[in-house]
């Protein structure tokens, strides 16, 4: 069962989106370089983030929520408690990505987007791991619902998710160990704060197939069927040029347990600021208009989790708004 103090948090971050007086705002906050996550391309127009992730691990959290780092010696015991033997605690992933992905917002407030990550490299204790390449793909439908009371934006989106690798990284930069085949639920809400700072909400629900897979010929994950992700986020300028914005993130997964397995849940936290540029704005390349385009650098840092390792992101990700 999902832990109370997430669904309290939710809670309370909704309620707090009803005190802020959002009158004579202006709204194109929401789709800077840095946008909101409600945000989307423009009516009957196209929307491409490329997105480019270094992924990094080398250490976990425990059951008790103490940091096991790589190399860190460790003790095992017999069934007396006795000290057997001891051993090299040994975890050093890396990966790069490339996500791709694609938006296209109707003119009947319902619009499509497709993910799509390419996985570059990855290895584990310095072997490398043979999935990679393109295997992964998300693809959703939302609704956008307008202005209510004084939340400009809502964003419900409905998706599917297939994984032949079964560990990947979702879009919004944490890992995951996901199964083949998954659906998910989104609920996004925007509210602007003024002229140069907005308070975007999400959450997501992704229910998923549990499978095993083979990393490397000795290193086997079994991937949890469910997911909760909570993310705030709160966006403003840097000397009233540079706008950035600061993320934090709770995410947990569960397991089913069955008559012969009983697995762990766990959870982590993590901040993550975002510095954007505009790099384009209004230009065209033959068939191709484009209405602005975006440079934007990202750094997740974890700061306390449960059963979860502790991955370490820089993300770098041009958008490009067609019109």
């Amino acid at each position: 069962m999902f832990n109370k103090k997430l669904i309290l948090m939710a809670v309370i971050s909704t309620s707090l989106l009803f005190g802020v007086d959002s009158k004579n705002i202006n709204y194109n906050q929401l789709d800077g370089p840095i946008s909101s996550f409600c945000s989307t391309s423009l009516p009957a127009k196209l929307r491409i983030f490329t997105n480019f992730q270094f992924v990094g691990v080398n250490s976990l959290y425990d059951s008790e929520g103490n940091e096991i780092k790589d190399g860190k010696e460790q003790s095992n015991y017999d069934g007396f408690g006795n000290i057997v033997s001891t051993s090299e605690y040994n975890l050093n992933y890396s990966a790069n990505v490339l996500f791709f992905y694609f938006d296209y917002f109707g003119e009947k407030d319902v619009g499509f987007e497709l993910s799509v990550p390419v996985y570059l490299s990855r290895e584990l204790n310095n072997n490398k791991i043979d999935l990679i390449g393109l295997s992964d793909f998300k693809f959703g439908i939302y609704y956008i619902w307008e202005q209510f009371f004084i939340i400009k934006k809502m964003k419900s989106a409905l998706y599917y998710q297939y994984s032949k690798t079964g560990y990947t990284i979702s879009d919004f930069g944490h890992l995951k160990s996901v199964g083949k085949t998954g659906f998910g639920l989104m609920h996004s809400v925007d509210l602007l704060i003024s002229d140069n700072s907005f308070l975007s909400f999400r959450s997501e629900l992704l229910i998923s197939s549990g499978n095993f897979y083979d990393l490397t010929d000795s290193t086997q994950i079994y991937t949890p069927d469910r997911f909760l992700d909570i993310v705030v986020r709160y966006k403003n300028k840097l000397l009233r040029t540079f706008p950035y914005s600061l993320d934090l993130g709770i995410y947990q997964y569960n397991f089913k347990e069955t008559e012969n397995d009983k697995f762990s849940d766990g959870r982590y936290f993590s901040f993550t600021p975002h510095l954007g540029f505009k790099i384009l704005k209004n230009k065209s390349y033959g068939y191709f208009n484009i209405s602005h385009a975006d440079l934007v650098i990202s750094y997740s840092l974890p700061i306390s989790g449960k059963n979860y390792v502790k991955p370490n992101i820089v993300g770098l990700s041009l958008n490009t708004y067609f019109e």
